[in-house]
C-alpha cells in the first residue's frame, strides 16, 4: 500500500464498515476513540476548504483534527469568515498543484477505469 513503511500512518477500514454514515466528524470521532493518543490529520483540497464551513458540524471537526489544505490549480483561497478562529488548525501543503481529488480516483474506479497513471505506489 502507499503507507506501506510509514510508521506513523494507519490504514483504517471503519469507513467500510455498514453502519457508518459517511459524515467526516462521525469518522473522526470513531477514530478518536480507537487511537486516543494520536494527533489526527484530515486532508482536503483547496476546493474543500472554500466550503468547508458548510460540512456537518465543521466546529468539532477543528477540535478533533487539524486540516492539512492542498492548493489546487486556479484556485485561491482565503479564509471564510466561518473559519477563521480556526486558523491556527489549517496547514497547507506546498507542492506541485494538482486538480487531482479523491472523487475523481473513485469516478474512475466506479467505471472500471485504471489509476495506476493517478495514485503514486511508495516503495
Amino acid at each position: 500500500s502507499a503507507i506501506e513503511g510509514h510508521s506513523k500512518f494507519v490504514l483504517d477500514t471503519l469507513e467500510f464498515e455498514e453502519k457508518h454514515s459517511g459524515f467526516t466528524i462521525e469518522t473522526l470521532e470513531l477514530l478518536n476513540i480507537k487511537y486516543p493518543l494520536s494527533d489526527l490529520f484530515l486532508i482536503i483540497g483547496e476546493d474543500n476548504l472554500e466550503k468547508f464551513s458548510l460540512w456537518k458540524e465543521y466546529e468539532k471537526i477543528f477540535l478533533l483534527s487539524k486540516l492539512l489544505v492542498y492548493r489546487r490549480l486556479n484556485c485561491n483561497s482565503t479564509l471564510h469568515i466561518d473559519l477563521i478562529q480556526f486558523e491556527h488548525k489549517i496547514h497547507w501543503v506546498e507542492g506541485i498543484e494538482s486538480n487531482l481529488s479523491s472523487q475523481f480516483i473513485r469516478e474512475l474506479i466506479q467505471g472500471k477505469i485504471c489509476i495506476k497513471n493517478y495514485v503514486v505506489i511508495w516503495p
